[in-house]
C-alpha cells in the first residue's frame, strides 16, 4: 500500500504529466499546413476522419493493453506516438503522409484516453481515499487544459516569428517531453 508521501508524489507527477500531455502548439495551424501542401477541404476532412476513425478503433484495444501491461507504459507510449505523428506530418507533407501522421495521432490519443485517470483512481483507492478522486481529476483536467492553452500561445508566437514548421517541430519536442514526464509517474 502506498504511503501518504508516495501518494502525494504520485498525484504531483500525474498533475505535471497532465500539464504536458497535449502540448499541441501547432494544432491551430495544421489546416494551413495541409492546404499549403495541396490538401483541399475534402482532403482535409478525410485526413481528420482518419484521425477519429483510428482513435475510435484503437480505444478498446489500447485499454486492454493498459490493463495487461500497466498504466505507466501507456504514459510514455502515448506521447511518443503523438511525437511520431507530428513528426510525420512535418516531414512527409502529402496526403499519404498526413493520413499516416493523423492515424498515429489518433492512436496516441487512444493510448492516453484512460490510463492517467485510472492510475489516479487506483492510487487513491489503494490508500483508502477514492472519495478524493473527483477533486483530483478536476485539478488534473484543469492543468491539462492550461497546458494546451499555453502551447497554443507558444505556437502562435512561433508561427509569427518563424513559420508553421517551427510550431510543428516544437509540438513534436514537447510530446517527447511529455513522454519523459510520464516516466516520473510510478
Amino acid at each position: 500500500m502506498a504511503t501518504d508521501r508516495e501518494l502525494r508524489l504520485q498525484i504531483r507527477a500525474l498533475r505535471a504529466f497532465a500539464a504536458l500531455t497535449y502540448p499541441f502548439a501547432c494544432v491551430p495551424f495544421l489546416w494551413f499546413w495541409f492546404h499549403r501542401h495541396g490538401i483541399d477541404d475534402v482532403g482535409y476532412g478525410i485526413v481528420i476522419a482518419v484521425y477519429y476513425a483510428t482513435m475510435g478503433a484503437a480505444e478498446v484495444p489500447t485499454g486492454m493493453l493498459a490493463d495487461r501491461f500497466g498504466r505507466r507504459p501507456m504514459l510514455v507510449a502515448g506521447p511518443l506516438l503523438l511525437a511520431v505523428g507530428f513528426a510525420t506530418v512535418l516531414t512527409w507533407p502529402s496526403f499519404s503522409g498526413f493520413c499516416v501522421g493523423e492515424a498515429l495521432l489518433g492512436l496516441g490519443h487512444a493510448v492516453l484516453s484512460g490510463p492517467p485517470a485510472a492510475l489516479l483512481f487506483e492510487s487513491l483507492e489503494a490508500r483508502g481515499r477514492a472519495h478524493e478522486y473527483h477533486r483530483n481529476e478536476a485539478v488534473v483536467n484543469t492543468l491539462r487544459l492550461l497546458g494546451t492553452a499555453g502551447s497554443f500561445l507558444l505556437g502562435g508566437l512561433l508561427v509569427a516569428a518563424f513559420d508553421i514548421q517551427a510550431a510543428i517541430l516544437a509540438t513534436t519536442v514537447l510530446c517527447v517531453g511529455a513522454a519523459i514526464a510520464g516516466t516520473s509517474v510510478v
